[in-house]
């Protein structure tokens, strides 16, 4: 057994993720696949006006 008190485990829950901070991450989260999402469709144009390097029409 690793003999850890029971309040430190609990304390270690509380700091490892608080509530407060999921709002926050989430709201990163959809930033984050809006820009992946912008960056997607411009490859995607740019890639019908200019194909990639070794690829022939």
């Amino acid at each position: 057994m690793l003999d850890i008190p029971p309040s430190t485990v609990y304390r270690w829950r509380r700091t490892l993720v608080a509530p407060s901070s999921l709002p926050l991450a989430r709201g990163r989260i959809q930033e984050l696949e809006a820009e992946l999402l912008l960056c997607r469709r411009t490859i995607d144009a740019l890639n019908d006006v200019m194909p990639p390097k070794g690829v022939t029409r």
